[in-house]
């Protein structure tokens, strides 16, 4: 599909006053947005991250636990990655990097989203790269969990978007979904690192060719 004229809406929250925790932890969403010819602008696909500033956090006296468990989700993840009596990423994190990570900042990709129509376009690796370019800072761990959006629990969209996305349609065999989510996310850049079963990471002060090999001008 060549035809495609391609805007990433990114959106987020803050405020003034006491958000204790809640400040450290921004929640991302991003709407991918084609213009055609008409000038008609139709969301094709959808995003949602979750940057966690651990090092701000730690650095004004918060407790990174609590921090971590602002949501149910980044705290169940973080008992994968994290070690809560070192208050630090877990030596499997530090042994696969060779001790070169350059902060406690986190950003998971919680979902990733594109209608049917428009998969196999690039898509999803192509907001991956621009994510990283706009929240990487060299300095941020990326984090995703390879779970196939067909065995979550339906997520709630406020119009007809989880019809349209057509999720029963894809893969129903459970281990090759699985896999061919981790091999996609894999071709994106981010690595298994040994010791942690459903999570992948890209550290972007590694030269990643599969990464590299993303061209947002194509």
């Amino acid at each position: 599909m060549n035809d495609l004229n391609i805007t990433l809406n990114y959106s987020f929250r803050s405020g003034f006053g006491s958000m204790e925790t809640y400040r450290y932890v921004r929640e991302i969403i991003v709407d991918i947005i084609n213009t055609d010819d008409s000038n008609n602008a139709l969301k094709v696909g959808f995003a949602k991250f979750k940057m966690l500033y651990l090092d701000e956090a730690e650095s004004d006296g918060y407790n990174l636990m609590e921090v971590l468990d602002t949501y149910e989700y980044t705290f169940r993840h973080a008992e994968d990655f994290f070690d809560f009596d070192l208050m630090d990423f877990k030596h499997s994190i530090y042994n696969h990097y060779n001790n070169e990570i350059l902060s406690k900042n986190i950003c998971m990709l919680e979902r990733l989203e594109i209608l049917p129509k428009y998969r196999g376009c690039h898509l999803g690796a192509k907001l991956i790269k621009d994510a990283i370019f706009h929240f990487g800072a060299g300095k941020v761990l990326f984090i995703v969990q390879a779970y196939p959006l067909q065995f979550e629990a339906k997520d709630d969209h406020p119009d007809n978007w989880t019809e349209l996305m057509e999720i029963q349609r894809l893969e129903k065999n459970k281990k090759k979904a699985f896999k061919d989510l981790s091999d996609y996310y894999q071709s994106c850049g981010f690595e298994k690192i040994k010791g942690i079963k459903d999570l992948l990471f890209y550290n972007p002060i590694f030269t990643n060719k599969y990464f590299d090999a993303i061209n947002l001008d194509a």
